[in-house]
C-alpha cells in the first residue's frame, strides 16, 4: 500500500504481469522470515520479530531483521501492517582464542542447519506455486476454449441484438422528434394564443421590413388581413399622424437600438410605438419587432391635469392680484428695456392711468420728471448687468402732492440664470422721514446726558414703558431708541425674571426699599439672551411726585457666557468620556497620580478604576512583561511636550485574555505656557490588529495565487476599460509585459475585425448589465499572431453597489481549439461512417430477415413433414402392427383352450402371453393414438388435450381446464400446442414423477396462453435445460412466434408455460 523511501531496495519486481503481494515481490533470501512474522503478528495481534537474515543486496551482503507491526484499531491504518526492514551492523572480528572458536562453530551448526532447510522450504514454496501457475494457464486455457465455443454459438444472437440496438436507436430518434414536434406545436399553440389575447399590438418585420407575423390588435392600425404576409410594411396603409415610421424601423436595423414615440392616431386616440431589433438564435438580428400600446387614457389624465393647473395657476394670479390690491406698497416689473411690464393697482392709482395704458411704457413715457426717468433706467441697467439687488430713495411729486419713497430693484432670472427682467418695490416713507426727525431732535437733547455714560441706562415711565435709553443701552439690547420707546421693561426681560423684577419695582414704587440691584437676561429682537446687572433707583419731583425710574445696566454676557461655557464644556467632557469606547485619563504632570479615568477601563482592563486612582503605576503591572519598557518610555516624552503613541500588549485579569492597546499621550499646556496636565486615549486595537493581519494574508494569498497561475491571464480594468493590472499570466498568453499594458485600452488584444464590430465595448456592457461576460474568440499578442482564448469577465462593486471596475480571466485555448476542430472533423467522419454502417445494417437486417422469415418457412416445412411421418407411423401402427398383435393373441388364446386339457402349465403360459399381446396392442394403439390425435381443427385442440388429460389420468390424477369456446384457427398452432402439452405431460410422467397434472389453456388479450403444471421434483437445472424434450418444445413455441417458460421451485413441482400469438 506505500513504501518510504529505502524499502524498495528489498523488493524484486519479475519481468511480465505487475504483482502487488508483498511475498511475491520481496526479496528471496526474506520471503519465508516474512510469512512468518505475518502469520505470528495475526495471530498475536502484536509486535513480531524474524531472526537476521543473510542478505545479497547490490554486491555485498547485509544483516537484515523483520519487523511487522500491526495497526491498532483506533488508528486510520487500522487492519493494515507496517513492515519494517532494519539493517544490523556484523559483529566485529576478534581475536579469540580456540574455545571461543570452537563455540562460534558450535554455535553455527544449528543455524546452518536452519537456513538449509529454509531454503529447501523455499524452494518447494516456489516449485509449489510453479505448479500452480502451470494449472491455471491450462485452466485459462480451456476457458478461453470454452469462450471461442460460447462467442460461436452466440454470433448469431449479437447480430440480432445489434440489429434490434439499432432499430431502437431509430425507434428513440424517432420518439425524440415526435416530442420536439410536440414541443414546437405547444409552443406555436402558445404563441398563437397569447398574440391573440393580447391589447398590445404587436408587427414581426425582417430585414427587409416584410410582415412575417402580427397580433390581431394590429389590425386596428395597419389595415392588415392575413394575405398580407410576407409583404412589405411600406405597402400598407396605417391610421397613424406620423410619416416616419418605416425610417424608424430601417434606422433600428442600422444602429441596433430601441425607438419610441407618442404619436397620434385620429382625433382621439394615442399610442406609443416602440421598435426593438428582433434577435433570433445566437444573438443574431432577424428583423425588426414593433408594439403599439394603447396610451389614450393617459394623455386625456395628462390633458385634465394641465386644465387643471391651469384653472389652479388662474385662481392664484387672481388671489395675487386681490392681495396686490390691497398691499400698499408699489409692485411692478420692468423687462430688460426699461419698460413696464406689469404694475400694481396701487401704484396704478398714483399714476391716475388705466392698466392698459401704462403698460409697455417707460418711466420717462409716463411723465416721470427726465433726471429721475434717466436715473431709473440706469439703476435698471444696472441691475441687469450686476444682477445684483439695489435699495435707493427719491421723492416723487404726484397730483396728491410731494412725498418721500423708499424703492428696491431686484433680478428676475429664467432657468438657464439670464436675467429676464428687473421687478421692484416701492414704499412710501414720508411718516418715517418724519418720525426719524423727530426722533434725531429727541437724541439731541439727551445726548449731552449720556454721551459721558459708560454704561447703560434707561428711562422707565408708568407701566415699565421704557421713555429714554442711551446708546450703551441700545447697543446693549442692539435696539435703538426709537424703537424702544415704542417697548416696556417686559418686552426686553425674560419671562423667568419679570416677577422678580415687577416685585422689586412694586417695593421701590412703595418706598420699601431706596433701590435694587438685579442680575438678570435681556431679550434682543433676535430672540438672543444677554445678562446684565441693573441698578434702578425711583426719581421723584420737588413735590415728591413719582417722575420716572431711572435704571443702570452693566452687561455681564462675557461673565455668564465664560460660566456657561466652562459649564458645558465639563458637561462635554463628561459625556464624552463616559459614553466613549475608548478609555480617556489625566495624570497631573506634578505628582503624576490619576485625576480622572473613565468607566471604560473596567471594561477595557477587566479590574475597577478604584485600583488604578488609588495606585498610578498598577497599570503597568497588567502590561506584557515584554511590553512594559516601551510603555514606560511614552511619559517622559510627553512630560517635555511630544505627543506619543505607544502599542502594548496587556494581559486582562477578568478573562485572561491578551489585548492591544493604542495609547496616545499628548500635553496640556496652563496659561503660562507651563504642561501642568497630561491626558491620554487608550484604544483597544485588538480586532483592528486581527483584521490587518488577515487582511495581509488575504493579500499574500491573492498576490500568491494570481502570480502563481501562470497558465491563467488575469488583469484588471476600469470603468472606463483601462487596464489597472496585468499579471504574469497575462504577459506570458498575449507578449505585453506589466509596464506596456497597464494604462492601455482594454482592445489592446482585441483583433481588428472585433475592433470594427466593437467587440469589446459589448463585452464590457454585457458584464456591467450582467454582471459576467464570456470570451471564447481568437486575440492579438504583442508579436502580431493570434490565440484562441477561453475566458470571463466579471463586474466588480464596491462595498455601496457601485461599479468599480472588471476583472478578466483568461487561458490559451489554441490547443484546444485545435483539438476540438479535429474532433469535429472525426466526428463528422464519425457520423458518415455511422450512416454508412447504419445502411449496412439495414441491408444486413433486410437480408437475416429474410433468412429468418426463409429459416420460419422451413422450420415448418420441418414439422409439417414431421406431423405427416407421425401420422403415417400412427396408421402403420394402428393398421398393421395393431391387427398382427390382436391375431396374434386370438391365435394364443385359441392354442390355449385346445392344450388345457393336455397341458394346463402350457395352456396357462399362452394365456398369459395372450395377455402381454393384448396389453401390447393396447400401447401400441396409444402411440399410435399419441402421435396423430384424432381431431385438431378450429375446436380440436380442446378435445385433443382432454383426451390426452384422460389417458394420462388413467396412471396419475389429471386434469385439463380448458374453456368449451375457444378457438384456434391455426391448425399448425394446435399441432405446436399440443404437441408441447404432450412433451410436458411425458416429462412429468418420466422424471418429476408427478402425483398431479393441470393442464390449463386460456386466452389473454391477442395471445393463447398454456401452461402445464406438475408437483413432482425435477432433475438439476443444467440436464433439464439441455434436454431435447426441452429444446423441442422451444423450437415448436419459436416457430409458432411464441415464448415458452419453464419455472421450478423446490417443494413446489414445475410450471412450463407457452405464449402464442393469435393469428388473424
Amino acid at each position: 500500500m506505500h513504501l518510504s523511501d529505502h524499502a524498495g531496495r528489498y523488493l524484486q519486481f519479475a519481468a511480465g504481469e505487475v504483482s502487488a503481494n508483498a511475498i511475491k515481490v520481496v526479496h528471496p533470501a526474506l520471503r519465508i522470515e516474512l510469512r512468518t512474522a505475518l502469520f505470528k503478528s495475526e495471530q498475536t495481534k502484536n509486535c513480531a520479530e524474524s531472526a537476521p537474515q543473510s542478505v545479497e543486496l547490490e554486491g555485498r551482503t547485509e544483516l537484515v531483521r523483520l519487523i511487522v507491526k500491526p495497526m491498532k484499531s483506533d488508528d486510520v491504518a487500522r487492519g493494515f501492517y507496517l513492515v519494517l526492514f532494519e539493517t544490523m551492523d556484523a559483529a566485529p572480528a576478534t581475536a579469540q582464542g580456540p574455545t571461543a572458536a570452537e563455540h562460534v562453530a558450535v554455535a553455527q551448526e544449528p543455524d546452518d542447519e536452519i537456513q538449509f532447510l529454509k531454503k529447501r522450504l523455499s524452494s518447494t514454496i516456489e516449485e509449489y506455486e510453479a505448479a500452480n501457475e502451470k494449472l491455471k494457464a491450462f485452466n485459462e486455457e480451456l476457458q478461453a476454449m470454452n469462450e471461442e465455443l460460447r462467442s460461436a454459438s452466440e454470433e448469431l444472437e449479437t447480430k440480432k441484438e445489434e440489429l434490434q440496438s439499432v432499430n431502437e436507436e431509430l425507434v428513440t430518434v424517432n420518439h425524440g422528434l415526435k416530442s420536439s414536434v410536440e414541443e414546437l406545436s405547444c409552443t406555436n399553440v402558445d404563441l398563437n394564443t397569447l398574440m391573440a389575447s393580447t391589447d398590445i399590438g404587436t408587427i414581426f418585420l425582417d430585414r427587409q421590413l416584410r410582415i412575417q407575423r402580427f397580433t390581431p390588435s394590429a389590425q386596428q392600425v395597419f389595415n392588415l388581413i392575413p394575405a398580407d404576409m410576407g409583404r412589405p410594411l411600406a405597402d400598407i396603409t396605417n391610421k397613424l399622424a406620423y410619416e416616419g415610421f418605416i425610417a424608424d424601423a430601417e434606422k433600428v436595423l442600422e444602429k441596433l437600438t430601441t425607438i419610441e414615440r407618442e404619436i397620434r392616431v385620429g382625433d382621439e386616440s394615442w399610442l406609443l410605438t416602440r421598435i426593438a431589433p428582433y434577435r433570433a438564435a445566437e444573438e443574431r438580428v432577424a428583423g425588426v419587432v414593433a408594439t403599439f400600446i394603447d396610451i389614450t387614457r393617459r394623455k386625456n389624465a395628462e390633458s385634465d391635469l394641465q386644465k387643471e393647473l391651469a384653472k389652479q395657476l388662474e385662481g392664484q394670479l387672481h388671489r395675487f392680484n386681490t392681495i396686490m390690491t390691497a398691499v400698499p406698497d408699489f409692485v411692478y416689473e420692468i423687462n430688460s428695456e426699461g419698460r413696464f411690464t406689469y404694475a400694481s393697482q396701487s401704484l396704478l392709482d398714483l399714476w391716475q392711468i388705466p392698466k392698459e395704458d401704462a403698460m409697455g411704457k417707460s418711466f420717462a413715457e409716463l411723465d416721470y420728471p427726465p433726471e429721475l426717468a434717466g436715473k431709473l433706467d440706469r439703476q435698471v441697467q444696472q441691475v441687469i448687468a450686476t444682477r445684483r439687488v439695489l435699495k435707493d430713495e427719491t421723492p416723487y411729486t404726484s397730483a396728491s402732492g410731494t412725498r418721500e419713497y423708499e424703492y428696491i430693484f431686484f433680478p428676475l432670472l429664467s432657468e438657464n440664470g439670464d436675467v429676464e427682467s428687473v421687478a421692484g418695490v416701492t414704499r412710501d416713507i414720508t411718516e418715517r422721514k418724519q418720525t426719524e426727525q423727530a426722533l434725531r431732535e429727541s437724541e439731541a437733547r439727551f445726548r449731552a446726558m449720556f454721551e459721558q455714560a459708560s454704561v447703560g441706562i434707561v428711562q422707565i415711565g408708568d407701566g415699565g414703558r421704557i421713555v429714554a435709553a442711551n446708546k450703551g443701552f441700545c447697543e446693549f439690547i442692539e435696539v435703538d431708541e426709537h424703537d424702544l420707546r415704542q417697548m416696556s421693561v417686559g418686552d426686553v426681560t425674560h419671562p423667568e425674571d419679570l416677577p422678580r423684577e415687577r416685585e422689586l419695582t412694586r417695593r421701590l414704587s412703595a418706598g420699601e426699599i431706596p433701590e435694587y440691584t438685579l442680575e438678570k437676561r435681556y431679550l434682543r429682537p433676535d430672540g438672543s439672551i444677554l445678562w446684565g446687572t441693573m441698578t434702578a433707583t425711583f426719581v421723584r419731583g420737588s413735590s415728591g411726585e413719582s417722575l420716572y425710574t431711572l435704571a443702570i445696566v452693566q452687561a455681564i454676557g462675557d461673565r455668564k457666557r465664560a460660566e456657561e461655557q466652562l459649564r458645558v464644556s465639563e458637561e462635554r467632557f463628561r459625556q464624552f468620556a463616559e459614553n466613549s469606547a475608548d478609555v480617556f485619563w489625566i495624570v497631573d504632570a506634578r505628582t503624576q497620580r490619576f485625576e480622572y479615568v473613565n468607566p471604560v477601563y473596567e471594561k477595557m482592563w477587566g479590574e475597577p478604576r478604584a485600583k488604578v486612582m488609588q495606585d498610578s503605576d498598577h497599570w503597568l503591572e497588567l502590561v506584557h512583561p515584554k511590553d512594559q519598557e516601551m510603555a514606560k518610555e511614552a511619559m517622559p516624552k510627553v512630560l517635555v511636550g511630544e505627543t506619543a503613541v505607544v502599542e502594548y500588549r496587556i494581559i486582562r485579569p477578568s478573562d485572561g485574555q491578551t489585548r492591544w492597546i493604542r495609547d496616545t499621550g499628548f500635553p496640556i499646556w496652563n496659561d503660562q505656557g507651563e504642561i501642568y496636565r497630561v491626558a491620554g486615549v487608550a484604544q483597544d486595537v485588538t480586532d483592528d490588529k486581527k483584521r490587518t493581519e488577515k487582511l495581509r494574508m488575504t493579500e499574500e494569498r491573492f498576490r500568491l495565487l494570481v502570480e502563481g497561475a501562470r497558465e491563467y491571464a488575469m488583469f484588471l480594468l476600469d470603468v472606463d476599460n483601462t487596464i489597472t493590472y496585468w499579471n504574469a499570466g497575462a504577459e506570458r498568453v498575449f507578449g505585453w509585459k506589466a509596464e506596456e499594458a497597464i494604462g492601455r485600452n482594454g482592445e489592446l488584444i482585441f483583433t481588428p475585425e472585433d475592433r470594427a464590430n466593437e467587440e469589446e465595448e459589448k463585452e464590457v456592457a454585457t458584464a456591467k448589465a450582467e454582471g459576467c461576460a464570456t470570451d471564447r474568440r481568437w486575440h492579438l499578442r504583442k508579436d502580431g499572431s493570434r490565440v484562441w482564448v477561453d475566458g470571463v469577465m466579471r463586474r466588480l462593486d464596491h462595498a455601496n453597489g457601485d461599479i468599480r471596475g472588471f476583472a478578466k480571466i483568461a487561458r490559451d485555448a489554441t490547443e484546444l481549439r485545435k483539438s476540438e476542430d479535429q474532433l469535429r472533423e472525426a466526428n463528422e467522419q464519425l457520423e458518415r461512417r455511422v450512416h454508412q454502417r447504419t445502411q449496412e445494417l439495414q441491408a444486413m437486417n433486410e437480408s437475416l430477415e429474410a433468412e429468418m422469415t426463409q429459416r420460419q418457412n422451413l422450420e415448418r416445412e420441418v414439422l409439417q413433414a414431421t406431423e405427416h411421418e407421425r401420422a403415417r407411423i400412427s396408421q402403420d401402427l394402428h393398421d398393421s402392427i395393431c391387427q398382427e398383435l390382436t391375431a396374434t393373441a386370438f391365435l394364443l388364446k385359441s392354442q390355449s383352450k385346445s392344450l388345457a386339457t393336455e397341458n394346463s402349465p402350457a395352456a396357462a403360459a399362452l394365456t398369459e402371453a395372450a395377455e402381454m399381446v393384448n396389453a401390447n396392442a393396447g400401447a401400441t394403439r396409444d402411440l399410435a393414438r399419441g402421435l396423430h390425435p384424432l381431431e385438431l381443427g378450429p375446436s380440436g385442440l380442446v378435445a385433443a388435450l382432454r383426451e390426452l388429460a384422460a389417458r394420462t389420468n388413467e396412471s396419475v390424477t389429471c386434469r385439463c381446464d380448458c374453456p368449451r369456446s375457444l378457438r384456434i384457427q391455426d391448425a399448425s398452432t394446435a399441432v405446436n400446442l399440443y404437441r408441447i402439452a404432450q412433451e410436458a405431460v411425458n416429462n412429468a410422467l418420466r422424471h418429476a414423477h408427478a402425483n398431479e397434472i393441470v393442464i390449463c389453456v386460456e386466452r389473454e388479450r391477442d395471445e393463447i396462453v398454456m401452461s402445464v403444471c406438475d408437483d413432482g421434483t425435477r432433475p438439476p437445472r443444467s440436464r433439464r435445460s439441455k434436454g431435447l424434450g426441452t429444446q423441442m418444445m422451444k423450437y415448436r413455441a419459436s416457430v409458432s412466434s411464441g415464448t415458452l417458460t419453464v419455472e421450478s421451485k423446490r417443494g413446489k413441482g414445475t410450471k412450463v408455460e407457452c405464449r402464442v400469438p393469435l393469428k388473424p
